[in-house]
C-alpha cells in the first residue's frame, strides 16, 4: 500500500509539470490516491509478521474479506470514477481497511498455527500421514518455509522422496530469500537425505550435506553440525569407505552426547553398528545396535526402533539364525505399517523373503519379494529394488526356473550398475553364469563367471 501511495505522489509531481490547470492536476492526483487504496485493498493482503513472512493473499483470501470491507472497496472505485464523493473520507477508509486486513490475517494466522502445532504433535507421535494432512491444511492458509520443511520431513519418513524434494526445495528458496541460515542448513540436510534415498544419488546428497555442514559451523549450530556429519558418514558407508564413515559417526556421536541429543546419539550408535557388522566385527556391532535400540525405545522413536529391529533381523539371518531373523523382521514390519514408513515396510517384507528362501520355502519367498518390490518401485528406492529382484532371481533359480531367474538377474544387474554397486554386480554376474550353466549354455556361462571373478577379485567399493 505504501508503494502505491508513493506512485500517487510521483503522479502529483508529473501532473504539475505537464498540466497547466492546477485544479485538473489535483483531481487527477486525488483519483490516483483513491485508486491506489482500492488496488491495495484487493491485492495487498500482506501481513508484516516476521515469524511467517507469507506471500500476498490468494484470490480466495480476497473473497473471504467481510462484506463491509467489499463495500468500502466499491465506494473507493466509485469515488475514483467521479460517480460520487467518498464518504467517509479517504484517511478514515484507509484506517478501517487496514484494521480489517489485520483482523482477517490474525484469524488466519491463528488457524494455521493451530493446524501446524497439531501436525507437529502427530509427527512426534509417529502419526506421519496425519502430520502430512495437517501440514498441508496449514499451507493452504499460509505459505511459510517452516510449514514446507515440516511437510518435506514428513514425506521423508514415509519414503515419498519426490514429494519431499518438492516441499524442501520450496522451503530452501524461501529461507535463502529471508536470510534464515538455520532453516537453510536444516533444509539442505533434508534434501541430501532425499537424494541419498532416491536411487542413491550420492553426488547430489554429498553436495547438500557439505553445504549444510558449512553453514552449521559458520553460525555455531552444534546440533546441525552433528547431524550433517552423520549424513556424510552415511554416504561414505554406502560407498564402502568404512573408515571415513566411522570417523564422521564418532564426531557426530561426540556432539550428540555433549549437547544431550538422545535422538542423534541413538542414530549414531545404530550407524556405527552397521559399519562394524559390515567389517565382520559382530560383537561390536551387536553392542552398538542394542544401545541404539534401548535409546529408541526410551525416547519413543518408533521410526528408528523399527529400522534397528530390521537391521538385527538381517544380522541374525546372515549368522544362520533364521528363527531370530524372522522374529526381528516381523517386529520391524509391524512398526513400519503402524507408522506408515514405506521404506522400512518394503525392507521388512524383503527380509522375510530372504528368511523364507533360506528355509527353502520359495513360494512364500517369491510372494514377499514381489510385495517388497512393489513398494520399493513406488517410493523410488533403487538400491532395494535391485536387491529384491536378485532375491526373486535366487528363488526362481532354486526352483529350477532358470529362464525367469535370468530375467530377474538382468533387471537387477542394470540397477546395480546404475548405482555403482560393484560388489553386487560381481555376485549377480556369477548368478547369471550359474543359470546359463544349468541351461547348458556353457560359453555364455563362462563369460559371465569370468567377469564376476574379475570384479570380486579387486578391492570393492560401492
Amino acid at each position: 500500500m505504501v508503494g502505491l501511495l508513493g506512485i500517487a505522489v510521483i503522479v502529483l509531481g508529473y501532473s504539475k509539470d505537464k498540466t497547466s490547470n492546477p485544479h485538473a492536476a489535483a483531481v487527477l492526483t486525488k483519483r490516483i490516491l483513491i485508486l491506489s487504496l482500492a488496488v491495495a485493498a484487493l491485492n495487498s493482503f500482506v501481513p508484516l509478521i516476521n515469524h511467517f513472512k507469507p506471500p500476498a493473499a490468494t484470490k480466495q483470501d480476497v473473497k473471504e474479506i467481510s462484506e463491509d470491507h467489499k463495500q468500502h472497496v466499491e465506494e473507493l472505485f466509485a469515488a475514483y470514477l467521479g460517480e460520487k464523493p467518498l464518504n467517509p473520507p479517504i484517511e478514515e477508509v484507509k484506517t478501517e481497511i487496514e484494521k480489517e486486513l489485520k483482523a482477517s490475517f490474525e484469524k488466519k494466522e491463528k488457524e494455521a498455527l493451530q493446524l501446524y502445532e497439531k501436525g507437529d504433535e502427530a509427527y512426534d507421535n509417529n502419526q506421519f500421514q496425519e502430520a502430512i494432512s495437517l501440514f498441508r491444511q496449514a499451507l493452504e492458509i499460509i505459505k511459510t518455509p517452516s510449514f514446507y520443511r515440516s511437510l518435506g520431513n514428513s514425506y521423508l519418513v514415509t519414503s515419498d522422496y519426490r514429494a519431499a524434494i518438492k516441499a524442501l526445495e520450496t522451503a530452501l528458496n524461501s529461507y535463502r530469500d529471508m536470510g534464515n541460515r538455520v532453516g537453510e542448513s536444516d533444509t539442505l540436510r533434508g534434501l541430501g537425505n532425499a537424494y541419498s534415498y532416491l536411487g542413491g544419488q550420492y553426488d547430489k546428497a554429498f553436495d547438500h550435506y557439505n553445504q549444510s555442514l558449512a553453514i552449521a559451523r559458520e553460525i555455531g549450530l552444534s546440533e546441525g553440525e552433528g547431524r550433517s556429519l552423520s549424513s556424510l558418514g552415511n554416504i561414505y558407508y554406502s560407498l564402502g569407505q568404512n573408515n571415513m564413515a566411522i570417523d564422521h559417526y564418532n564426531q557426530s556421536l561426540a556432539i550428540a552426547r555433549e549437547i544431550g541429543d538422545r535422538h542423534g546419539e541413538g542414530r549414531m550408535l545404530g550407524n556405527l553398528g552397521n559399519v562394524y557388522f559390515n567389517l565382520g566385527h559382530n560383537d561390536k556391532g551387536f553392542e552398538y545396535y542394542n544401545q541404539a535400540l534401548v535409546i529408541a525405545r526410551e525416547i519413543a522413536d518408533r521410526h528408528h526402533e523399527g529400522r534397528m529391529l530390521g537391521n538385527l533381523g538381517g544380522v541374525y539371518l546372515n549368522l544362520g539364525q533364521s528363527d531370530k531373523g524372522f522374529e526381528y523382521y516381523n517386529q520391524s514390519l509391524t512398526i513400519a505399517r503402524e507408522i506408515g514408513d514405506r521404506n522400512c515396510e518394503g525392507a521388512g517384507l524383503g527380509g522375510l523373503g530372504e528368511v523364507y528362501s533360506s528355509l527353502g520355502q520359495y513360494d512364500k519367498a517369491i510372494e514377499h519379494f514381489e510385495q517388497a518390490l512393489t513398494i520399493t518401485r513406488d517410493i523410488g528406492n533403487r538400491d532395494n529394488e535391485g536387491r529384491w529382484l536378485c532375491g526373486l532371481g535366487n528363488a526362481c533359480y532354486s526352483q529350477g526356473q532358470n529362464g525367469k531367474a535370468i530375467d530377474y538377474y538382468n533387471q537387477a544387474l542394470a540397477i546395480v550398475c546404475e548405482v555403482g554397486d560393484k560388489e553386487n554386480e560381481g555376485r549377480i554376474l556369477g548368478n547369471l553364469g550359474n543359470a546359463y550353466l544349468n541351461l547348458g549354455q556353457n560359453d555364455k556361462a563362462r563369460k559371465y563367471i569370468e567377469r564376476s571373478k574379475l570384479i570380486l577379485s579387486k578391492p570393492l567399493t560401492k
